[in-house]
């Protein structure tokens, strides 16, 4: 529901603050970001690590949506609690979206992460944070922490350019994006568990880009070790899989105007799928690896570990 969505900052925040004072430590919180991930094609049951480390062992939210489906206001109503009509980010871009427009609303002087700090939270974001982040930009408030996908690169899979801590961007050349992540999560859980001083609880955001398709083009990039997972797996053929045109044609908008697949296109489609299965292999492996040294750790009773589906556009056009 959008309404859950939009509380969710506010509601974790409020428990967070009014932990009793009889509770021995607050939670830590790892929330993990897929970009572009469908529900409904069954991409879910391609990730045992999820399955089996946080589906069996927790919940899944079936009902659980996102307002606007769009990157940056999706990822701004996350960070804020808000819907898209109150943040003023409207799209991918400016002028409705984008990095630089969230920056320059005075929007994040208080949000999610500035909440958790003044909870007594180290914050941490690692991946994409919003388009238009770049190496010119400030560097978003309030992470302790914080190493990000640098655009243009944002979504140059085999090429990745990131910027810590407001730093000179370093590029990561033989590099796939998802490894990169997957190795940095791991380095700052041991950092924010090793620090000297008082112990703290930490919140984490990990946000790779896959299985969101390469710009300029389909499908997504996965890791070269996943390329030939899957084969002739493609698009579930569903009851309303590619219709007719006398069928089609009653559904409005320009939905009706949409002509019938062709066998090429369908070749498309089912390639674009099974790429998208294979990128999300690395995601996997940073759930599994990130459950794994908390579990080592002896912090996984006291850890939210959430990984959250950033579902936008169905794979299927018609």
């Amino acid at each position: 529901m959008a309404i859950l969505l939009c509380l969710l900052p506010l509601l974790l925040v409020l428990t967070l603050t009014t932990t009793g004072t009889h509770a021995t430590s607050k939670p830590n919180i790892i929330l993990i970001i897929s970009d572009d991930q469908d529900l409904h094609l069954g991409s879910l049951s391609y990730m045992p690590n999820v399955q089996s480390s946080i589906i069996s062992s927790g919940l899944l939210s079936t009902s659980h949506f996102g307002p606007t489906p769009l990157c940056c206001p999706a990822r701004a109503t996350l960070l804020r609690g808000q819907t898209a009509h109150n943040t003023n980010i409207t799209h991918v871009g400016p002028p409705g979206g984008a990095y630089r427009k969230f920056l320059n609303s005075g929007q994040m002087d208080s949000y999610l992460p500035v909440w958790l700090q003044e909870a007594g939270y180290r914050t941490g974001y690692l991946g994409k944070f919003m388009n238009g982040f770049n190496s010119r930009t400030p560097e978003p408030p309030g992470w302790d922490e914080q190493d990000l996908l640098t655009a243009p690169w944002i979504y140059d899979f085999n090429h990745v350019v990131m910027r810590r801590n407001g730093e000179k961007p370093v590029e990561y050349p033989g590099w796939h994006q998802t490894d990169v992540l997957r190795m940095k999560a791991l380095a700052l859980v041991e950092k924010f568990t090793e620090e000297d001083g008082e112990a703290k609880p930490f919140y984490l955001e990990i946000a790779p880009v896959s299985p969101h398709v390469r710009l300029g083009g389909f499908p997504t990039v996965p890791l070269e070790r996943h390329k030939n997972y899957f084969p002739g797996v493609g698009a579930p053929r569903m009851p309303n899989w590619n219709p007719p045109d006398y069928l089609h044609q009653g559904k409005p908008g320009w939905v009706g105007e949409l002509e019938q697949m062709s066998d090429d296109v369908i070749e498309m489609v089912d390639k674009s799928m099974r790429a998208r299965l294979q990128g999300l292999q690395g995601v996997d492996e940073i759930v599994d690896d990130v459950v794994e040294l908390l579990e080592k750790k002896g912090l996984l009773e006291n850890t939210y570990s959430t990984s959250s589906v950033s579902a936008k556009w169905p794979v299927i056009k018609r």
